[in-house]
Parts: structure tokens; sequence; C-alpha cells
């Protein structure tokens, strides 16, 4: 997912500098979420960037048969390293 890989890479100057910039990590990871119209959890947990997100689904075919949403989750991780 986009949105731990935004988190990773804003963080990542300060992650190479010896620095533990998780704010910025966190901040781009929301920013990532939002931007492509999701919404989640963003959590920044011994040096990883966890994102979880929920959204529901419109059903076209689906519902001819009374199912008109599904849900779906969505779990995405990227590790802070530096060099």
């Amino acid at each position: 997912m986009r949105a731990a890989l935004a988190g990773a890479d804003a963080a990542s100057g300060g992650t190479i500098a010896g620095e533990k910039p998780t704010v910025d990590a966190a901040r781009a990871a929301r920013q990532s979420l939002a931007a492509d119209g999701y919404t989640g959890t963003v959590s920044i947990v011994d040096g990883e960037v966890l994102v979880n997100t929920s959204t529901l689904v419109k059903c076209h075919f689906l519902s001819l048969i009374g199912i008109n949403t599904l849900s779906a989750h969505g779990d995405s991780s990227a590790r802070l390293a530096g060099r």
C-alpha cells in the first residue's frame, strides 16, 4: 500500500541521519490515505509504519440478490531503515 511507503519515504532522511522522524512518517502516511480516498489508522511501532484501512464497496450485480455493499480491509507495513 502506498501509504506505508509514503510514511517510510518521508522519514528516510532523518532515519539515515540517526534521528527518529516518526511524526513525519505518520503524517505522510495519513496524507496518502486521504489523497487516495481511504480512512484508516497509522501507527509507528519499533521502526515500522503500520497502516490499517477499511472501506465499503458498492455492489452492482450482487444487489440483484440483496447484497448492496461489501466491506474490504487492508493492512500494510514498511520498515524505517537507515543506511
